[in-house]
């Protein structure tokens, strides 16, 4: 499978919610936050904080594979248009005859 296509379905699954595509910092992260709304529920409290500031590492794990992705895909353009422009330069060899 190339790259270009494994980027696309990690922000895919991040964007339903899944979190295999995550890095180990980011699971953590999100661990941490969960773990301190947990607390907070335990104790009757408000998860208001904890909630957006894990919804915010996904936010940032989606806009860093949403970047991976643009860069993958711009890189496959690319070469896709270097090869056309050299096929140009050196000539098809169509003619008439």
């Amino acid at each position: 499978m190339a790259k270009v296509d494994v980027a696309r379905r990690k922000l895919e699954a991040v964007r339903k919610g899944e979190l295999w595509p995550l890095t180990a910092g980011e699971k953590a992260r999100l661990a941490v936050h969960i773990g301190r709304g947990a607390s907070k529920v335990v104790r009757g409290k408000s998860t208001k904080a904890p909630d957006r500031a894990a919804d915010r590492v996904l936010e940032d794990a989606e806009e860093r594979l949403k970047a991976e992705y643009d860069a993958l895909e711009g890189a496959r353009k690319q070469a896709i248009r270097d090869k056309a422009k050299a096929k140009v330069e050196k000539g098809s060899g169509f003619s008439w005859w």
